[in-house]
């Protein structure tokens, strides 16, 4: 149970800052008289709000946690730097999970202070959820690919082909998506919901947000390669379970990023159906890291076997 003491210890922490930052920061008053609410209601409500991401982030810690206890067991084995990389690729995930929001929430309490700053906290929040995506998959992308290198694993013809057709169907359609939302007048015109010109938009977060999506999902491909070769059912299935956790993860976040595309941030507190819907985003990778958990908690019984 060592890991499930680290993965509370800092869970708690965290969620503990956090409610406790629900309950103090400044509030907008203009949107607690929009919704009929007192200063004390308001606090209430933002408090309620983050109870249902604490469910994912103790799953996420816990699922991350599993993962780096199972790469310190195997550190001295030829696939020990690989796990390593992975168990460093989910920690920054489950991290940023829990840390953007955070800082969001710091952030809009300055906007409640002062509204001028609302332009900076959303700049800021786009690109410290971009950060932690990044850093994630690029961990773990690094580690599946040591992997399926060991194991004599390579892409075949067809699913070279099949991974760019979908690279380029996926950015086409974040492209459209994002572009509906941006004044297209001036390539440098700031006039949109991201207070930045579009060509620093396309340069700086289209651009490196498929990238990152795409090598994660290269990793989740690299692991499936990689349980193939293995010769016994149980760390065949192991394998995939951490695969399909891996994919569903990545969806998620793609579908978080897409739900901010058509419905951006406003820096305000919101009641509107995308809250209802990203929050069944975030419970779908609640089920990723899961099975993240799963695979790796039987990689660890059979290496103990």
């Amino acid at each position: 149970m060592k890991y499930f003491g680290g993965a509370v210890r800092n869970y708690l922490i965290m969620l503990s800052a956090y409610l406790l930052l629900a309950l103090l920061m400044p509030i907008n008053r203009v949107e607690a008289h929009h919704y009929m609410l007192s200063a004390e209601a308001y606090h209430v409500l933002r408090f309620s709000l983050a109870l249902p991401l604490a469910i994912l982030w103790l799953v996420a810690f816990y699922g991350a946690e599993r993962v780096r206890m199972y790469a310190r067991s195997v550190a001295k084995t030829p696939e020990g730097k690989a796990y390593a990389m992975i168990s460093k690729g989910c920690s920054w995930l489950a991290w940023g999970l829990i840390l953007v929001p955070t800082a969001s929430l710091v952030l809009k309490g300055i906007v409640n202070v002062s509204a001028g700053f609302r332009p900076t906290m959303i700049i800021i929040i786009n690109y410290l959820e971009l950060l932690f995506t990044i850093i994630s998959f690029s961990y773990i992308a690094t580690g599946a690919r040591q992997m399926a290198a060991h194991a004599k694993r390579t892409y075949t013809p067809t699913a070279a082909i099949s991974s760019q057709v979908i690279f380029i169907a996926g950015g086409v359609l974040y492209g459209y998506l994002t572009f509906r939302h941006l004044d297209l007048l001036s390539i440098t015109s700031t006039h949109n919901p991201y207070f930045m010109p579009v060509w620093l938009i396309i340069i700086s977060i289209i651009i490196p947000s498929l990238y990152a999506w795409f090598i994660g999902l290269l990793a989740a491909y690299d692991i499936i390669l990689t349980s193939q070769q293995s010769q016994g059912v149980l760390y065949r299935k192991a394998l995939q379970l951490l695969a399909f956790g891996l994919v569903i993860l990545i969806g998620g976040l793609i579908a978080i990023q897409y739900l901010h595309t058509v419905s951006p941030r406003t820096g305000l507190l919101s009641l509107s159906p995308a809250l209802a819907l990203t929050y069944a985003i975030y419970m779908i990778m609640m089920l990723g890291f899961t099975l993240v958990f799963l695979g790796s908690r039987q990689l660890k019984r059979i290496e103990e076997v």
